[in-house]
């Protein structure tokens, strides 16, 4: 695990955030999953890039929501990510942490967790 998967998830949010949705889901596995938190897309999980791509869409331009993170850390062969989204009309913050896997150089898996010791458990040995 190196330092370069956190740069990998930076990109993956800032290109998000700029609306540039399908660079932001090329960061990603073909067959990666993304397991959302937000209340809106509760039970369903986002497979593959397309699938992905179309969930930021949908969450930035039909939800009006921006989704960052405030901090990420490495976690095992993870990065543990405490992540926020804010909708821009009425000031409502949510937070929570996300917990990215990768397998080579691309993110493999997104998971929720709403608090950080969970997330580290998730992420086994060699989490702190």
């Amino acid at each position: 695990m190196s330092a370069e998967h956190l740069g990998v998830v930076a990109l993956a949010f800032e290109r998000w955030n700029q609306g540039d949705y399908e660079s932001a889901a090329e960061l990603f596995a073909e067959d990666a999953e993304w397991h959302p938190r937000l209340k809106a897309l509760r039970g369903e999980v986002f497979r593959g890039r397309a699938t992905i791509e179309g969930m930021f869409r949908r969450v930035t331009e039909e939800m009006e929501l921006i989704v960052n993170f405030r901090r990420m850390e490495l976690a095992g062969d993870a990065v543990l990510v405490e992540v926020f989204a804010q909708r821009a009309a009425d000031n409502v913050e949510d937070e929570w942490f996300h917990l990215f896997t990768f397998r080579d150089n691309q993110i493999l898996r997104v998971e929720p967790f709403t608090e950080r010791d969970a997330a580290i458990a998730a992420a086994g040995p060699g989490s702190k």
